[in-house]
């Protein structure tokens, strides 16, 4: 129950909000949304509060919650992150695994302590090309090089990168690097050896599409925001970026290291509003932006005027006539995405960009090397370099560089040393990854090649190779994951905060008992609830190592 009298400050202030605003369009849900964004959930005393204060019936209030997939009206679960459950984690997983691993080869990379050092190999040349020549050439050059993000989805970066520079009308576009993707050696590697070539690329990439802030949104904080003073000091970054007339500041943002992070709504969100929590994916994931403001959704000349738009909209935000172009109105709007998934003709955009770690140190080789010869590199549909994770049974694990027609047999067996015991599979992608078997290891790591084995896409954001061999435990690996799933989960919707932990006690009992004793079919109907019912990314993904486990070693368990 909410104590409103324990709570006078929040109830005067939404008071004050409702009778400054009472004739306004979309009071009520600006009211809902304000009220979520002061307690973290929308209490029935407030519903009540508002029945009474704007007069509207706290059971239509209460169908506007219910309707809307970003409202609640309880509060986030909090998950408790047991000693027992913690100490199951097996140290591969922490947050900072960096000295467990070492550099194999990572060519592109490079490895500076200082600024100095960056410029004298060649450093910030790919920015000097950039601003020596349109902003929409660079775009161009991006997206004639085929270069696909390394993020989950793989998508196209030039067109990405086009989408944000044609909205020509909007100023507060921005940069945002999300470097907090949970566990990723990738990252940190990135970031401790070379945090010039992001800020290079980052730059690079604000000039494209008209940007001038960016975000790094990250848990390694040190390292870059050293790199970040020392690129003001040298006029890299600031009012005049090399002495041209181009201005562009990056700040650093520290995160709170939860699961939730990687998705680009809740990186968004915290970078405006300093909150992290969970969104349903019906709620958009570029809504919100930088600058200090909400990032505006804006109709393009696509528009067909068919009206759908305005008719969906929750607010009322939309002036509409048939046949015309629809116009927003950025002061009413509440960035709930309807409008942009109803539109038939894909008129309506955003105004953000959002890309990992390694799709922007990618930039500026793109700019150095060339179109063609980028090209030339790796899978034709998907050219460049792929930087991996090489761990588990190997005799030599580490931080590698392939190129992306690679396949991952050929990675084991240029750069492992050899596997400690028979290879029994490989799991991709991370603790939670599915497990491979040895006769589907041919393929290559390039985006274009989807697995089809439980993956997004051919390989995930911050690619692990995890070599499974000799007498590893099937049974030790599906109990590590579920016990990093039930750590991670932030506990807001229930196949993930119960689902990972039944099924973590589940396989605590297969340790414990005669596994005749063990049910796999509720296990397996277990594993499905997550998959098909989790808000996010990590419940939906937790049982993709047991599934693994449960369809092609079930005899080894």
């Amino acid at each position: 129950m909410f104590d409103i009298d324990n709570n006078k400050i929040v109830v005067e202030n939404l008071v004050s909000y409702m009778n400054e605003n009472r004739e306004a369009k979309g009071v009520l849900m600006a009211t809902l949304l304000k009220t979520q964004e002061m307690i973290g959930y929308i209490p029935n005393e407030i519903v009540l509060l508002i029945d009474d204060v704007l007069g509207v019936p706290a059971s239509r209030i209460d169908s506007v919650i219910n309707f809307y997939s970003f409202l609640t009206d309880y509060p986030v679960a909090y998950v408790e992150k047991t000693e027992a459950y913690k100490s199951t984690i097996n140290k591969k997983y922490s947050v900072s695994r960096l000295e467990e691993v070492k550099e194999i080869n990572i060519p592109s990379l490079g490895k500076f302590s200082n600024i100095e050092d960056y410029i004298s190999n060649g450093g910030f040349q790919a920015l000097a090309k950039a601003l020596a020549q349109y902003s929409t050439n660079v775009v161009q050059t991006v997206k004639e090089s085929g270069f696909k993000g390394r993020g989950d989805g793989g998508f196209v970066a030039g067109i990405k990168w086009e989408f944000v520079a044609n909205i020509i009308e909007l100023n507060n576009k921005g940069v945002i690097c999300n470097a907090d993707i949970i566990n990723n050696v990738l990252d940190e590697k990135i970031i401790k050896d070379n945090p010039f070539k992001l800020i290079e690329g980052m730059i690079i990439s604000g000039y494209s599409v008209g940007a001038s802030k960016g975000y790094i949104y990250t848990s390694f904080t040190k390292d870059i925001e050293k790199a970040v003073k020392d690129a003001y000091s040298a006029g890299i970054l600031g009012d005049k970026v090399l002495g041209k007339d181009f201005a562009f500041d990056i700040e650093v943002r520290f995160s709170n290291d939860n699961f939730i992070s990687p998705r680009e709504v809740e990186t968004n969100e915290f970078i405006e509003r300093d909150l992290n929590i969970h969104r349903d994916k019906k709620y958009n994931d570029r809504s919100f932006g930088v600058n200090g403001k909400p990032l505006e959704y804006y109709i393009t000349e696509k528009c067909i005027g068919c009206t759908k738009c305005a008719k969906n909209c929750p607010v009322s935000c939309i002036e509409s006539a048939p046949k015309v172009k629809h116009i927003i109105d950025p002061n009413i709007c509440i960035k709930c995405g309807i409008c942009m998934s109803v539109c038939p003709v894909a008129a309506i955009i955003y105004t953000n960009l959002v890309a990992n770690v390694e799709t922007l140190v990618n930039i500026p080789d793109i700019l150095n090397l060339g179109v063609e010869a980028y090209k030339s590199i790796g899978a034709e549909k998907n050219p460049g370099m792929k930087i991996i994770s090489l761990e588990g049974d190997v005799k030599t694990n580490g931080i590698i560089e392939v190129p992306t027609n690679m396949s991952i047999k050929d990675i084991i067996e240029s750069y492992s040393g050899g596997t400690i015991g028979d290879l029994q599979g490989v799991r991709i992608g991370g603790p939670i990854g599915p497990i491979l078997t040895v006769d589907k290891l041919g393929k290559p790591v390039d985006l274009d090649t989807p697995l089809k084995y439980g993956l997004i896409s051919g390989v995930m954001e911050g690619v692990s190779i995890y070599v499974v061999a000799g007498q590893t435990s099937m049974l030790d690996l599906a109990k590590e994951s579920m016990a990093y799933a039930v750590q991670e989960s932030c506990g807001k919707c229930v196949p993930c905060r119960e689902g990972t932990k039944r099924a973590a006690e589940l396989l605590e009992k297969m340790s414990n008992s005669d596994k005749n004793e063990v049910d796999y079919e509720k296990l397996a109907k277990l594993a499905d609830l997550m998959e098909t019912s989790s808000l996010c990314s990590l419940g939906q993904l937790a049982p993709l190592t047991l599934n693994s486990i449960l369809t092609n070693y079930k005899d080894l368990l």
